[in-house]
């Protein structure tokens, strides 16, 4: 849910202007009291508190989001059921050798269309780690780029040693297929052939997510241009690039690609969260001008304001029971009446 950081804001001590163009300010009985309640010399500590209560509310709307679509629609969407790990199993005897170009492997989301499922647009590739073997010490750069869209996800520069040198990355990437791949024009590269996963002629590495339905897969690839990565010769062989990644469904997405619709319920989500920062926090920096018994009723009123408002706002996103991220969480029955 991280798209909704910021997303509505708060007025006062250099606050971020919000991409809503909202406020929580603007909920009654907040503009009173918040705007210049608090000293200069705490405007840092005003801003964490703020950062405190979005933290805060992003996992009670999470939690939320899952709970109204699972018990009102009926629907859960599924997380991921297997992580794959590429290996690290390598043939040093005939290495390739350095060149400008960059070596690694394509993960593809892949849809069988004689399935009744759909493709479906809340899936992510979720990228854990990556591993370069190298036969030299020095700097390289590791990049992730979209293949449809041309885009850089991630770029890292990394200082190589000889032998496995591992990248945590733990992104979550909203693409149909990228290319992770380093720059290996120092680097010589060994074998790692991805044989292992190899089915019908191509290399699939993720036959059993979800089954036959949301399946990816993953080729070992290299771009002679290291200025266009999304041109690529493909084949088994991932030149020394091993990676630990996962084709994940998520509610975020959802969200966020929808995200005029949760304005309003994200905007009291945060109202009642402040009234509980107001209600039992003791720092220093305690958001005051409004009376206890007064905090308790405004934060009532927001917590059912958001969470009305969140079922309404769901309520306008149909989900097809077909698409491959969605389970129905009980089948539906028909009533027989014994005569």
């Amino acid at each position: 849910m991280e798209c909704l950081r910021d997303f509505v804001g708060i007025e006062g001590c250099g606050a971020a202007t919000p991409a809503s163009g909202e406020y929580v300010n603007s909920l009654p009985g907040i503009t009173s009291f918040m705007v210049g309640k608090i000293a200069d010399k705490e405007q840092v500590t005003y801003l964490e508190v703020w950062n405190d209560v979005q933290e805060r509310a992003m996992k009670k709307f999470a939690s939320a989001v899952i709970s109204i679509f699972k018990n009102k629609k009926q629907l859960k969407i599924k997380t991921v059921s297997q992580t794959v790990d590429l290996g690290r199993i390598i043939d040093n005897s005939t290495p390739t050798a350095a060149a400008a170009e960059y070596r690694g492997f394509t993960v593809e989301l892949t849809f069988d269309s004689n399935l009744t499922n759909l493709q479906s647009s809340l899936q992510v590739i979720y990228v854990q780690s990556v591993a370069i073997y190298s036969d030299w010490a020095g700097d390289t750069t590791l990049k992730i780029v979209d293949l449809d869209t041309e885009a850089v996800l991630h770029s890292q520069a990394i200082s190589l040693t000889v032998g496995w040198n591992t990248v945590s990355i733990s992104e979550a990437f909203d693409a149909y297929r990228i290319f992770v791949g380093f720059d290996a024009t120092d680097v010589g590269s060994p074998l790692l052939n991805i044989q292992p996963y190899v089915s019908i002629g191509c290399q699939t590495c993720a036959g059993n997510i979800y089954g036959a339905d949301c399946t990816a897969t993953v080729y070992g690839a290299v771009s002679a241009d290291t200025s266009d990565l999304t041109t690529l010769d493909k084949g088994s062989n991932t030149y020394g690039v091993s990676g630990v990644f996962s084709i994940q469904c998520r509610y975020d997405w959802l969200v966020c690609s929808n995200i005029d619709l949760f304005t309003l319920a994200w905007q009291y989500c945060l109202g009642a969260e402040l009234m509980v920062e107001r209600i039992y926090s003791d720092r220093i920096n305690r958001f005051t001008g409004i009376d206890l018994e007064k905090a308790k009723e405004l934060r009532t009123e927001f917590e059912t304001g958001w969470k009305t408002e969140l079922e309404i706002a769901i309520d306008g996103i149909d989900i097809s029971e077909n698409d491959c991220c969605v389970e129905c969480v009980s089948q539906i029955q028909k009533p027989y009446i014994v005569p």
